[in-house]
């Protein structure tokens, strides 16, 4: 259980810190890295501003990785098996609220 426990925080942290230079607009339009669709790419005025919100909720996606990791495992009596699914679970619903949110964000831009 320590060892899964680990690999969930530091994937949220992993997370947190590959955000934080798009939350900081460091990173130029590419293809490799960051809220890459054809809107994005195509016009830096609109790169910076998705890129800082996508950054922003997925570092929040991390912070919520990390907590459900802490919370859950000191649920009493949790299974191995019922630990990873739920941790699973946050991450899947987080993860997808995070896209659909930038999604929507990138609509107004």
């Amino acid at each position: 259980m320590a060892t899964l426990f680990w690999l969930f925080v530091i994937l949220g942290a992993l997370l947190c810190a590959i955000c934080v230079p798009l939350i900081q607009r460091r990173i130029k339009p590419n293809l490799w890295y960051g809220f890459r669709v054809p809107k994005t790419i195509k016009n830096p005025d609109v790169w910076y501003p998705a890129n800082e919100y996508a950054g922003r909720a997925l570092f929040v996606v991390g912070l919520v990785v990390m907590l459900a990791a802490s919370a859950l495992v000191l649920v009493p009596g949790i299974t191995l098996d019922a630990y990873a699914l739920s941790v699973a679970a946050v991450i899947a619903i987080s993860m997808t609220i995070a896209l659909i949110l930038s999604f929507r964000y990138l609509s107004t831009l």
